[in-house]
């Protein structure tokens, strides 16, 4: 992770995050569409891919492609955001499954590690990073 944030280090000023963006804080319409980001306890400030992260990697393709489409994202926004996701599979790893049986995340260790894997292709940036 510390490679990548090296490479593509978060932009200056830090924004205004909401830092707990899941589905359980989405309020959303019948029709899919969000009306409302609720539970802002943990707010604060820092780089704007961050909060793309907390989603997990199934939904980080798409709300990259949605962010860019309203707001302006550095150069380096992709890796840093395959560098949050990298980041917190890892951590996921030493989680006891029976401490977060509810959470599919955590349930299984392994499991946003592989979904990172799964959805990294959806990154063209990251071809070549990992010389691939």
């Amino acid at each position: 992770m510390a490679r990548l944030l090296e490479v593509a280090p978060p932009p200056a000023p830090p924004v205004f995050l909401h830092n707990d963006l899941h589905a359980s804080n989405l309020m959303v319409t019948p029709e899919g569409a969000v009306t409302a980001l609720i539970d802002w306890g943990d707010a604060g400030w820092g780089d704007p891919v961050l909060d793309l992260a907390y989603a997990g990697p199934l939904a980080s393709p798409e709300l990259l492609r949605g962010y860019r489409e309203e707001a302006e994202l550095d150069d380096g926004a992709t890796l840093r955001l395959l560098a949050y996701l990298l980041h917190h599979a890892a951590r996921r790893l030493g989680f006891d499954p029976e401490d977060h049986a509810t959470d599919p995340l955590y349930a299984r260790p392994g499991t946003a590690l592989m979904q990172l894997l799964r959805v990294s292709v959806q990154f063209p940036e990251r071809r070549e990073w990992l010389g691939s």
